[in-house]
């Protein structure tokens, strides 16, 4: 008999694709644990191995939540579309958010997830998506209004975080400025804050790097 899996032990897992029902096998674990954070805000565990976003070999089609029965058959549709086989040339986080905002559309939690998820896992071919930062610029405004009143500085921040990566430090100025306004002044928060303002037109310094670890 094979020894049980141990937390943070890579483990297969198998995933039944929601179209065309091909089996394909992800990467998982059976349990993380976090050991800091990036610049970007990422992060950082013990099982950064695991497969992030599944995505079927067959179709591209990223399996980024469970889709019910009606879903499945506008994404049967969706699938055989020239929009389809376009954004099959897009980030597979792009791809993602494309499909939400064909089920439900755009200005939703989940599309605003996507996309940051695509800037923390694949940032290089995210961010030359068709008018990615007006995209990403228009959810974050949204999900600002929607997210928790403690998690929200951090939310805003990040956001900043990004727009000066972008080199767009006018917009990161804003965004600073108004994660300064609600900070609730924990260490954590009023250091990265100035970390990030810091690194507003220095972004090729090491320390300022999406995937340098900020340590408060």
């Amino acid at each position: 008999m094979a020894p049980a899996a141990q937390a943070g032990t890579p483990v297969d897992e198998e995933v039944i694709c929601p179209v065309g029902k091909k089996k394909f096998t992800i990467t998982g674990t059976m349990s993380c644990s976090g050991s800091g954070t990036t610049m970007s805000l990422r992060r950082i565990t013990s099982c950064d191995f695991v497969t992030e976003l599944p995505v079927c070999p067959d179709n591209g089609l990223p399996v980024y939540r469970e889709f019910d029965a009606a879903e499945i058959k506008q994404l049967k549709a969706f699938l055989k579309t020239d929009a389809y086989q376009t954004l099959l040339l897009q980030s597979d986080y792009y791809r993602a958010f494309a499909i939400e905002q064909q089920l439900k559309g755009a200005g939703t939690s989940e599309t605003y997830w996507l996309l940051q998820r695509g800037l923390w896992h694949d940032y290089d071919k995210m961010v030359v998506a068709p008018g990615f930062y007006d995209l990403f610029l228009q959810e974050a405004t949204l999900e600002k209004d929607r997210i928790s009143k403690d998690d929200k500085p951090y939310m805003v921040a990040s956001v900043a975080y990004q727009f000066g990566l972008a080199g767009n430090n006018t917009i990161a100025k804003a965004w600073l400025k108004e994660a300064k306004s609600l900070s609730d002044g924990s260490d954590f928060i009023e250091k990265y804050i100035k970390a990030v303002s810091g690194c507003l037109g220095k972004m090729s310094k090491d320390r300022c790097h999406p995937e340098a670890e900020f340590t408060p």
